[in-house]
């Protein structure tokens, strides 16, 4: 059913429609999302349809022959929208909405949920208190989004995506691409230089430039550090492979020894490894040993020892705790532990796709894939065998 079909006839003696701000004032003002018991939807219909004392029945009738309606209907037409889809269609909403939805499009959205709100209170007036129908059919959706397949960007910044939208993003660079002239020169896209050598960009003062290399976010269970995720070749250990695809499947496959796991330094850290690198501060007890921090950087899919350069900043790379002897590393990877805590072999990076441990842990119990010396370390164990029993020798 249509929004013409569902008002049908419009009663143009009804009230103007109440701009943004008015029926935030009207249905008990700003902060009601955090405190429901402050919304008046009886204020909101008496605004909205001039007159007060009315039941659901009554509210629906009037909601059913308001131009107001029947321009919300239009506007959401039955298709999903987000947020800057909703601001641009508001326009036809009249000057004060699509004025509202330009400058502050947070308020338009709150002030139409507040109507919507009053839409689902609504009854239909054809029906009756014993068997009351809504005026329309509304549902409320909570989309929750598993937390896998995150990217985080390499930089000081944390800066998280979720892989998915990567990919869309490749997908439609890919289609403009096609049909966009080849102009270098012109470009809108960030230069890709050096990491010890950040280009001052346009609006750098205010805006800070986004990172243009991302690879899988990893995060230590135990000391709640956070970083970065990599595979290193046999042939050129230090050339990292990025693709996070190859990742996510070595991490349960038989490159799962290939890993290199980089925790993103702090600061403090950062500038002892400098500091060590020049000589100017002698390493300290206990401290960080500044051959274990590393610059990863993503631009160039490579990690270095850091240089005293790199004090001036770095772009698209940052400091990084990192455990790369082979030998050493190579356990690490099979072990899941954290090169920031390193006595700690309970420590599990999460690099790991969740949706893909079930289909390794299938293959491990029937293919070369399964160590049956590895197990978890808050595994327990076999479980233990009953003890077989010869059956009784009869005479």
């Amino acid at each position: 059913m249509s929004a013409d079909d569902f008002v049908g006839d419009i009663d143009y003696e009804l009230p103007e429609p109440p701009s943004p701000q008015q029926v935030i004032e009207v249905s008990g003002g700003p902060g009601v999302e955090s405190d429901p018991d402050r919304l008046d939807l009886d204020g909101l219909a008496e605004r909205l349809l001039g007159r007060r004392g009315m039941d659901a029945f009554q509210i629906g009738r009037l909601l059913k022959k308001h131009d107001f309606t029947h321009g919300v209907l239009a506007l959401l037409n039955g298709e999903p929208l987000d947020e800057w889809g909703l601001r641009d269609r508001m326009a036809r909403f009249g000057y004060a909405w699509a004025r509202t939805a330009r400058e502050n499009p947070r308020l338009a959205l709150e002030a139409l949920s507040r109507f919507v709100a009053l839409l689902s209170s609504a009854r239909d007036p054809e029906s009756d208190e014993r068997r009351s129908r809504p005026l329309l059919h509304i549902e409320a959706h909570l989309w929750v989004r598993p937390v896998g397949r995150v990217l985080s960007g390499v930089g000081a910044r944390p800066e998280f995506r979720w892989y998915e939208d990567e990919r869309a993003v490749a997908r439609r660079s890919a289609l403009t691409a096609a049909s966009a002239s080849e102009e270098s020169s012109d470009s809108d896209e960030w230069p890709v230089t050096d990491s010890r050598r950040p280009e001052a960009l346009p609006g750098s003062d205010t805006v800070q430039r986004p990172a243009q290399a991302h690879l899988p976010a990893i995060y230590c269970r135990v000391c709640g550090r956070s970083g970065w995720a990599a595979l290193s070749p046999e042939a050129d250990p230090q050339k990292l492979e990025t693709g996070p695809l190859k990742i996510w499947q070595a991490a349960v496959g038989r490159d799962q020894r290939r890993l290199r796991y980089f925790i993103s330094a702090t600061p403090a850290e950062a500038r002892d490894a400098l500091a060590a690198l020049i000589g100017t501060v002698p390493k300290q007890a206990g401290g960080v040993d500044p051959q274990s921090v590393v610059v990863l950087d993503g631009a160039q899919s490579t990690y270095r020892m850091p240089v005293a350069e790199d004090g001036e900043g770095l772009q698209d790379a940052w400091f990084a705790r990192a455990t790369l002897e082979k030998k050493t590393a190579d356990q690490a990877a099979k072990d899941d532990t954290c090169p920031a805590c390193p006595s700690s072999r309970t420590c599990a990076c999460g690099a790991v796709v969740r949706n893909l441990v079930g289909t390794a842990a299938h293959r491990s119990g029937c293919g070369p894939v399964a160590d049956p010396g590895r197990r978890r370390p808050d595994h327990r164990g076999p479980a233990p065998r009953a003890k077989r029993e010869d059956p009784p020798q009869q005479s």
